[in-house]
């Protein structure tokens, strides 16, 4: 016992924790024990009696003086089994709720932010973590099938943190959140981060499709080119990120026809039918485009719907 815990001294609050259960357990009955450091060692003293003159212990180092009282010092293996098993486990506990509150505070602090985390293992849809910074594991339930590599670095969104108990913490990552993709979008295109160009909308299907509805006060700019970039240089990153998924930007119009031009680009809508009540919209194409149009399984489609808030039909022309 002497020399447990001995690595953790150097950490002040973990000895203040150690010192405080021993005696805690120590002086249920009677304040007549006393701790002392020296060394990285934890030395232990009882109560012996209580004196005047106190020049005769001040100098040995087997005795303590406090207040005209004099501790001498006891082995722990002097001490009842039980109040030592007791000692061991109230600490072991206060030092895991000790380091889980730090972690807890750290973490709290990165909520709606996105964190690197190298995984380093993959058991069916657990995803095993390890936070680069602090080494600390975690378990990712891979619920959508996203793609992971081991050994590899990725972004999660830290979502939501919290106590499952008094000594445990649940923390809730993410890369499904449409802030996880905001997150994404402000690291490579700059002109979303400086809010010069806004997020409108964002629709996904995780693994398939991202679209992007964007806008800008500032007339002279081309959202769509801006956020792109060169030769697709802004969003290489993030469809790396995304492990190849799709993304599309779509310029947001305030008037509904011109947003239906935009969010179908560059097919030519040759006949359109809005149902305002029904929140329904016929739509009439070429028919060599309507399978590109709808999208493999209706994504395409399913997402263009979402963004329109509106049940759309896509059509041949020649169709009534």
């Amino acid at each position: 016992m002497d020399n447990i815990f001995i690595k953790l001294f150097k950490n002040i609050k973990i000895y203040k924790i150690i010192k405080y259960n021993i005696l805690l357990i120590l002086n249920k009955i009677k304040n007549k024990y006393k701790l002392k450091i020296n060394n990285n060692k934890i030395y232990l003293y009882k109560l012996y009696k209580n004196i005047k003159n106190n020049n005769k212990y001040n100098n040995n180092k087997k005795y303590l003086v406090i207040n005209k009282k004099i501790y001498k010092n006891i082995k722990f293996n002097n001490i009842n089994n039980k109040k030592i098993l007791k000692i061991k486990k109230n600490i072991l506990i206060n030092i895991i709720y000790y380091i889980n509150k730090n972690k807890y505070n750290e973490y709290y602090k990165n909520i709606g932010k996105n964190i690197i985390f190298i995984v380093i293992n993959i058991i069916n849809k657990n995803i095993y973590i390890k936070n680069i910074v602090d080494n600390n594991v975690i378990i990712y339930k891979n619920k959508k099938n996203l793609k992971f590599k081991i050994g590899k670095l990725y972004y999660f969104l830290i979502k939501e943190i919290n106590y499952k108990n008094n000594y445990e913490i649940n923390i809730k990552l993410s890369r499904n959140d449409k802030l996880f993709i905001i997150n994404l979008l402000k690291l490579e295109i700059s002109e979303i981060d400086d809010k010069i160009i806004k997020i409108k909308k964002i629709v996904r299907i995780p693994g398939e499709k991202t679209k992007i509805v964007v806008y800008s006060k500032n007339n002279y700019i081309n959202v769509i080119k801006t956020c792109i970039g060169v030769k697709g240089i802004k969003i290489n990153n993030i469809i790396k990120e995304l492990n190849n998924e799709k993304i599309e930007f779509i310029k947001y119009e305030e008037d509904i026809n011109k947003y239906i031009i935009e969010l179908f680009k560059p097919f030519k809508i040759k006949k359109k039918i809005i149902y305002k009540e029904k929140k329904k919209i016929k739509l009439f194409f070429e028919k060599k485009y309507i399978s590109i149009i709808i999208g493999k399984n209706g994504i395409n489609i399913k997402l263009t719907s979402l963004l329109l808030n509106y049940k759309i039909i896509i059509l041949n022309n020649n169709e009534k």
